[in-house]
């Protein structure tokens, strides 16, 4: 399973990525991690933003093969490359929002409908964040 959280910068990707892997016994892939280890260099235009999208996308495809459960809190600013991302690997998207937050030219993100999830984190807290995000993978496991 792979649970992929999308979403501007500063939307709590990051914390509410910790809090699932830690209490999922998950694995984390966090975008400014993989930008220090799988990514290094890779800048911020269009394509580079895109192939470090996809670079996270193959490790996650590769952990969740072995048996791993992999949470990725990687932005994945453009449509285009969220949906190259779906047909690799499927993963369950959940969309993080602020209304506090707009997408500038440094920080773009082209905003889908192509979600499982979406919570803004202006009005949730962390830990209703996890405990609908918890429901929701409780119902898709009981349907297996």
């Amino acid at each position: 399973m792979i649970i992929w959280l999308t979403g501007n910068s500063g939307t709590g990707k990051t914390t509410i990525g910790k809090l699932l892997a830690f209490r999922m016994k998950a694995i984390l892939l966090d975008g400014d991690i993989m930008r220090e280890s799988i990514s290094v260099g890779a800048g911020f235009d269009k394509a580079s933003r895109e192939e470090h999208n996809f670079r996270v996308a193959r490790l996650a495809k590769v952990l969740d093969n072995q048996g791993f459960r992999v949470v990725v809190s990687v932005i994945a600013p453009y449509k285009s490359t969220r949906e190259k991302i779906d047909k690799l690997i499927s993963p369950i998207w959940v969309y993080l929002l602020s209304s506090a937050l707009v997408a500038l030219e440094d920080r773009p993100y082209e905003v889908s409908k192509n979600y499982c999830l979406s919570f803004d984190t202006d009005n949730m807290g962390i830990e209703q964040c996890y405990d609908n995000i918890m429901s929701f993978i409780g119902k898709i496991e009981s349907d297996l």
